[in-house]
C-alpha cells in the first residue's frame, strides 16, 4: 500500500502531516510505541526539510510518501532544496556541539527509525521502520 501527501513548507501546516500519520496509525493499528517512533522521526525530517532544505520558503513544498513493504513501513520525506553533505555531520552528543540549537534532527531520526537512507543528494530521506520492532 502506498499513500502520499504534499504540504506547503511551513511548520504551521504540520497538522496536515499529523492527520496523514494518524490515518496510517489507524489503518495499520500500530502500537503506540511504534507510532511515537514514526512520529518523532518524521517530525524531525519535516523540520529539517522546511528549515534547511526549503529555507523556510512557503512557496516550496514538502512531499511525504508512505510505502508498506512485507516487513517494514517506509516513509520518504522530500524537500525542494539542493541537498546537503549527509556524510559529514557533527556529532550532537559531543561536548563542543551539545549546546548548539541545531544538529539533532538526523541524530533523532537515526535513533527512532531502524534505518535512515538519504537519496537525491540528501533532499529526500527514507525512514525505515521494521514492522516487528517495537
Amino acid at each position: 500500500m502506498e499513500k502520499s501527501i504534499k504540504v506547503i513548507s511551513s511548520i504551521n501546516r504540520f497538522c496536515e502531516i499529523e492527520s496523514f500519520l494518524n490515518s496510517i496509525f489507524n489503518q495499520y493499528n500500530l502500537s503506540r510505541k511504534l507510532y511515537c517512533r514514526i512520529y518523532i522521526a518524521v517530525s524531525e525530517a519535516v523540520n529539517n526539510a522546511i528549515q534547511h532544505g526549503n529555507d523556510n520558503d512557503i512557496s516550496k513544498f514538502i512531499f511525504i510518501k508512505f510505502i508498506e513493504k512485507d516487513d517494514s513501513f517506509n516513509l520518504f520525506i522530500q524537500d525542494e532544496g539542493n541537498g546537503f553533505d549527509f556524510n559529514n555531520l557533527p556529532d550532537p552528543t559531543l561536548s563542543d556541539n551539545i549546546r548548539n540549537e541545531s544538529g539533532r534532527g538526523i541524530f533523532f531520526m537515526k535513533k527512532y527509525a531502524n534505518e535512515v537512507i538519504f537519496h537525491k543528494n540528501g533532499s529526500n530521506v527514507q525512514l525505515i521502520f521494521d514492522k516487528t520492532s517495537d
